[in-house]
């Protein structure tokens, strides 16, 4: 049988997250101090992630994000305390009685599934069928996070919560982001292709990010991909600009 993302009865308990965006001077001992005020607070931290925006002016700035759990507002106060940040934020995200009722697929169905259909009926059908299935996906997930998404106007930020919604579903293993001019890189560690074994086409892992971006961030586009197999990391570059 195929599990569900949440049953009935967990749908009864109401967990808030929330995401925390905190702008910061770029140096040693930042993320340690943010988690340590976070901890002292009785916060608890579901994961982070820095993101290096490289110089600006004068200093090297970073943007580290926190999804936590038992997000108290005093948090805030403590944190724009600090001399080394520079801009907080926080949103709320998601409610587990709201969480869509999605089928999650066995890694080894898609897996064994690519394998077969490319053998049988040629990769280009592969591509086509697994790309659409992904997209499709995709789409799904972003009509259920719209709405929450949609007060999170910073593009960097929102994909950030977009990849952390597909780590909590096991469609990606973790990912960084690297900024190049206005471009973003994002190495996908361990998508759904890559479990196990390493396919050089990530079909269906390429759908899902496109139906997403079509969904919620319109303007940014794929505009290059790159399986790199003996990592299992997935390489995506995505254009924040439309593509002509």
């Amino acid at each position: 049988m195929i599990p569900r993302l949440r049953r009935e009865n967990d749908r009864k308990r109401c967990a808030r997250i929330h995401m925390i965006a905190i702008r910061t001077v770029d140096r040693p001992g930042v993320l340690q101090s943010c988690a340590r005020i976070l901890a002292e607070s009785g916060v608890n931290i579901a994961s982070s992630h820095v993101f290096h925006r490289g110089s600006l002016g004068d200093r090297r700035e970073a943007q580290i994000t926190i999804f936590a759990e038992n997000y108290t507002p005093t948090v805030l106060d403590r944190l724009r305390q600090q001399d080394f940040v520079l801009d907080v934020q926080v949103f709320e995200l998601t409610c587990i009685d709201v969480v869509p009722d999605i089928v999650i697929f066995p890694t080894s169905l898609i897996q064994e599934a690519i394998k077969e259909i490319a053998a049988n009926y040629g990769e280009p059908v592969a591509a086509s069928i697994f790309f659409r299935l992904g997209y499709m996906y995709g789409q799904c997930l972003a009509q259920h996070y719209i709405h929450a998404l949609s007060t999170i106007t910073n593009v960097e930020l929102k994909l950030t919560t977009l990849l952390n919604i597909l780590k909590s579903l096991n469609l990606l293993k973790d990912y960084k982001i690297e900024s190049t001019d206005s471009n973003l890189i994002i190495r996908i560690k361990e998508p759904i292709e890559m479990r196990n074994r390493c396919y050089e086409k990530c079909y269906f892992t390429k759908g899902l990010l496109a139906g997403l971006l079509d969904k919620l961030l319109p303007s940014a586009q794929i505009v290059a991909e790159n399986p790199l197999c003996p990592s299992r990391e997935y390489e995506v570059v995505i254009s924040l600009a439309p593509v002509s």
